[in-house]
């Protein structure tokens, strides 16, 4: 790993292009930061959020507190980022509607039954019956009067 300084770190996540790039395409982007950070010669980081600009004793501090939460102790010392991680998340508009379903005729019986026929589906009419398309593509069966 490559290890840097938080001043360092901070420089880097200063720039927040992609978020500015997504808010030009309409979307409201939230950026999230975090340190993966480690004390010197430990392994498995502790992964901690973290805002460009914020001063390195309070991430440091912020670490210590995981550290003693998560494993019981906090050794002090040297302390290691291994990753840096950026994201934006933001809001995108809902998919529009499925369009309605293609219900076609597929034949009338000699009864007054009339087929259906759907997508994956095959809808049988009663005699007396009609059925109305609704806009989410359902079919409506309603008794004739």
């Amino acid at each position: 790993p490559c290890d840097l300084e938080l001043e360092q770190v901070a420089a880097l996540a200063a720039e927040e292009g992609p978020v500015q790039s997504l808010g030009a395409w309409g979307c409201l982007a939230t950026p999230r930061h975090a340190l993966a950070i480690a004390y010197a010669g430990q392994a498995e980081p502790l992964e901690v959020p973290w805002q460009p600009g914020e001063p390195a004793a309070a991430i440091a501090a912020r670490f210590d507190a995981l550290h003693a939460a998560q494993r019981g102790h906090a050794p002090g010392g040297a302390r290691r980022i291994l990753a840096v991680r950026s994201l934006a998340e933001a809001a995108l508009a809902p998919p529009p509607p499925p369009p309605p379903a293609a219900w076609t005729t597929r034949r009338h019986l000699a009864d007054g039954t009339t087929l259906l026929d759907g997508p994956g589906a095959t809808l049988r009419i009663p005699p007396g019956w009609g059925a109305a398309p609704r806009a989410d593509g359902a079919m409506l069966l309603e008794p004739l009067a």
